[in-house]
């Protein structure tokens, strides 16, 4: 988690594994509270570790979208490999 994004990866127990993404929220972009009333409401990103959408399962790190990517390359480029 830095100032730009929060950001969590799962490494399998195996060598061999992929490490995946299991959350990832653009703190970059603006937020909107909902525009009805409730108490039931948190910012998600692109994928969140609940695995309360259909989106939120792991997947690999060059399956996020590509400003994503760019964002978290701006941090860590030894993760995304992204040129």
């Amino acid at each position: 988690m830095n100032k730009d994004f929060r950001f969590a990866l799962l490494n399998g127990l195996e060598k061999a594994a992929p490490v995946k993404v299991i959350d990832f929220t653009n703190y970059t972009i603006k937020a909107h509270e909902p525009a009805e009333m409730t108490r039931r409401w948190s910012l998600l990103g692109e994928i969140n570790q609940k695995q309360t959408r259909p989106q939120d399962r792991p997947i690999p790190v060059d399956s996020l979208s590509d400003n994503a990517r760019k964002l978290i390359n701006k941090h860590y480029p030894q993760i995304t490999g992204y040129r």
